[in-house]
């Protein structure tokens, strides 16, 4: 079952398309009015508002309670207060995307047209390591889960208790909402009006959880399939100065290296001849040509493809860097509030609070760390690229190419020894390993700032 959906995934388009699709049935995106009937499309617009009053109501409301109840006790305001970090950045995330919509289509147009899926053993491996990666934030998700549930399910003791009829003013103290929202004039614990509430925090979660999901896999993903086409260029860089030879062991000349098409070379009077018009382009050149030099010719030929298919691969990740530039301007910011309020609520209320709420806290944290790091990495393996062709490169018989080729080909490695980091916010936001530790230091350095503080008072 997994080898046949991992053979139907390679047929499949990229993960981005994967994400649009899902963000248009969820009503984050529009419907292509040129490819859907216009009753259809104007009654998915009407899903998609829908969708936004319901969701922007939900963090107008918690907003609400943030400000006005939860603030009247410092534990319980920095929890709601964290809480609105989440749902505003999603928010302006889905947002974000959603204005740059053209920008969005068209990188899905230039995947179409870029990614070569002829090597179908790399493309599989790299769906099965973006499908890990998936599984591996599924689990965050899941311990997430587990945690504000248990939290949810466990008896309020008798301090939380007047903590809760102190700060809230409910009729029914004990019953409390998987999170704390405020509508003025109306009491949550009221039956009608809780399972009311009830109903619509558990669909907030379940939109919230399939959006970030995506938004917060989507970098890692596109990364894992650019690094698949990087490794099929390495195979090639790999047989510069080498004689090609496909599985039977015939000589073959490449005319096509990204739909790796061939054409098998056969013997006439100790000089390579075949039908196709690109032989018949260097016969053209000198009739009495020699063996060399018609192999000299092949090597250009072959090195350029191999530099239009690199030259391809910078555009897609040019492209993407700005669909998602504003994006993780987004996630940036979020994590720097995150990571200090998370960090803040277990090291401040650890004696304070229940194993369910530490534990809901403990995992929220590794969630937020974890989604940062595997951006962080994600970075780095784009960084790895141009390493991994100098690699190739070196393992290549380069000594063996003509002159003019070897001159190409230092050209190439002047171009790969320049960082290749991706650049954000007009290259004021790089994410980089360093960039993690320092982001850890400074929310510890800030954490314990507000707790020296919160000690002198």
């Amino acid at each position: 079952m997994i080898r046949g959906f991992i053979k139907w995934s390679v047929k499949r388009l990229s993960s981005f398309h994967t994400a649009y699709t899902i963000f248009q049935l969820l009503g984050c995106f529009p419907l292509n009015k040129f490819n859907h009937p216009p009753w259809k499309y104007r009654l998915h617009r009407l899903y998609m508002w829908i969708q936004y009053v319901i969701c922007i109501s939900f963090i107008v409301v918690h907003f609400l309670n943030t400000c006005f109840r939860s603030a009247q006790y410092m534990p319980e305001f920095i929890q709601c207060l964290y809480e609105d970090v989440v749902f505003i950045c999603f928010l302006l995330g889905i947002i974000c995307l959603r204005r740059d919509i053209l920008q969005f289509e068209n990188f899905l147009h230039l995947l179409d047209t870029t990614f070569s899926k002829a090597h179908t053993t790399i493309v599989k491996d790299s769906r099965t390591k973006a499908m890990k990666t998936c599984f591996v934030f599924l689990g965050f998700y899941i311990m997430t889960g587990l945690g504000i549930a248990s939290e949810f399910l466990w008896p309020i003791s008798d301090t939380d208790l007047k903590i809760r009829t102190k700060v809230y003013h409910t009729k029914y103290p004990r019953r409390k909402l998987l999170l704390n929202i405020w509508i003025p004039g109306i009491d949550e614990t009221e039956p009608w009006n809780f399972w009311i509430m009830f109903i619509w925090q558990l669909y907030m979660f379940l939109m919230l959880t399939i959006v970030s999901l995506i938004l917060l896999t989507i970098f890692p993903l596109v990364v894992i399939e650019i690094q698949a086409q990087v490794k099929i260029l390495c195979n090639h860089l790999q047989k510069l100065g080498s004689p090609h030879n496909d599985h039977q062991g015939n000589r073959i000349l490449y005319t096509n290296i990204e739909k790796n098409q061939f054409v098998i070379v056969t013997e006439s009077n100790g000089h390579p001849y075949t039908g196709h018009r690109l032989m018949t382009k260097y016969k053209k050149q000198k009739h009495t040509q020699n063996q060399w030099s018609m192999q000299a010719a092949y090597e250009q030929h072959y090195f350029k493809q191999i530099i239009k298919f690199h030259q391809k691969i910078l555009a897609v990740i040019n492209n993407f860097v700005k669909t998602i530039n504003s994006f993780i301007i987004i996630v940036v910011l979020g994590n720097h509030i995150g990571f200090v309020l998370t960090l803040y609520q277990l090291i401040n209320q650890t004696t304070h609070m229940s194993g369910p709420k530490l534990f809901k806290f403990l995992c929220e944290y590794l969630l937020l760390v974890g989604q940062y790091y595997a951006f962080c990495v994600s970075s780095e393996m784009v960084d790895d690229f141009h390493k991994s062709m100098r690699t190739a490169v070196a393992n290549s018989k380069w000594f063996t190419c003509s002159r003019s080729t070897r001159n190409d080909i230092r050209m190439l490695l002047l171009r790969l020894h320049k960082p290749n980091y991706p650049k954000f916010c007009n290259d004021w936001v790089v994410l980089c390993k360093p960039g993690f530790a320092g982001l850890l230091r400074l929310s510890y350095n800030v954490v314990n700032l507000l707790l020296l503080k919160s000690q002198a008072k």
